[in-house]
């Protein structure tokens, strides 16, 4: 009996060690492919066209059956280490331009409403959009746990920790699918709320600047059921961003027909 459970401690260790240097070798390939990417891009303009379910309670008033959806136009701005996205929400006959800028130092919120600037807490969910070299935290804290073939791609199985707050620097998922050959997300699985799980597909991967390959397509869902689609349009390098976009005292934040918008979304 201990010469089994020393044989399956040592198989153990064995397995550890290699998941351990699996995970440096993919993190090193993705170093390989991507570390020239900040230094080829000295800005960025990129279109995307995101469309968000909308759900809203059996029997509430001014609730409708049916797939309704709300819609919006993000365009972003990235000029290292500044970072500023303009979304144009639709929905009915409303319409209402939100602004985030990370200015270097700070992150501000600009709306119709008015501006302000964002508390550290609040800043977390903008950390990503506005991080150029997310290769070098797209597997950390992670370790591979297999292989497995998700769309007709061979793709490396990664696994992570329950993420906390303090984890600011990896990426939230709780599983990720990562393409062998191209070295881009496939598949990710992450918690949402009350104990459910939310999923992301990437698809449509498209040649970007240099060796860079980015997907194109984000579908992201919530408990089995669709919640948000991404598509990006179009990305422009190297266009000589203005400065002053990331200037959040020059942001307006624009809203028309503001009254219609909430009826859309069932207010009063």
């Amino acid at each position: 009996m201990k010469k089994t459970t020393l044989i399956l401690a040592a198989v153990a260790a064995a397995a550890s060690l290699l998941a351990a240097e699996d995970i440096a070798g993919i993190r090193a390939q993705l170093q390989a492919k991507y570390a020239k990417f900040d230094k080829l891009v000295r800005d960025l303009k990129m279109d995307m066209d995101v469309s968000t379910a909308v759900s809203e309670e059996k029997g509430k008033k001014g609730a409708r059956d049916g797939g309704e959806s709300m819609t919006s136009v993000n365009t972003m701005y990235y000029k290292e280490p500044k970072f500023r996205m303009d979304s144009k929400m639709s929905m009915g006959k409303g319409e209402m331009t939100t602004t985030v800028i990370f200015d270097g130092t700070d992150m501000w919120l600009i709306s119709m409403m008015g501006s302000h600037k964002l508390a550290a807490k609040d800043q977390a969910k903008y950390a990503k959009d506005r991080s150029w070299k997310w290769w070098t935290y797209l597997t950390e804290g992670g370790s591979v746990t297999g292989s497995e073939e998700v769309g007709g791609r061979d793709c490396w199985v990664i696994e992570f920790a329950q993420p906390k707050e303090k984890d600011a620097a990896r990426p939230p998922f709780s599983k990720l699918w990562l393409d062998k050959e191209k070295l881009v997300q496939v598949k990710a699985e992450f918690p949402i709320d009350k104990g459910k799980t939310g999923m992301a597909l990437y698809s449509d991967v498209r040649p970007a600047i240099g060796k860079m390959e980015l997907p194109h397509k984000t579908e992201m869902y919530a408990d089995g059921k669709l919640a948000m689609t991404s598509v990006i349009r179009s990305i422009e390098y190297n266009k000589g961003v203005a400065d002053d976009l990331f200037d959040a005292k020059k942001a307006k934040g624009q809203g028309q027909g503001f009254g219609d918008l909430l009826k859309g979304m069932g207010g009063q």
